[in-house]
């Protein structure tokens, strides 16, 4: 889907942007913009750290299910993340 690969290349793009350039973008369901205020960086850092520990948690979930129900099935990667849990 041409659609899909060009937002894929967009958050490349803005990804390469912050890490590499340290430009301060930010973003949310209404797109991205340039910000140079502390609150409004604070806020989305406070955001995107609820949706880590939301993800997280939903996949160490997931992980748990499998794992009991075929034990012979193992990660350490989440045996020993998953303490945090």
């Amino acid at each position: 889907n041409k659609k899909e690969t060009t937002l894929r290349k967009v958050r490349q793009i803005v990804r390469t942007l912050r890490i590499t350039h340290n430009i301060p973008i930010l973003s949310d369901t209404k797109g991205y913009w340039l910000t140079s205020d502390k609150a409004e960086m604070t806020e989305y850092l406070q955001r995107i750290e609820a949706t880590a520990k939301s993800q997280a948690a939903a996949w160490f979930e997931t992980y748990k299910a499998m794992k009991n129900n075929f034990p012979e099935l193992g990660s350490d990667y989440f045996d020993t993340q998953g303490k945090l849990f």
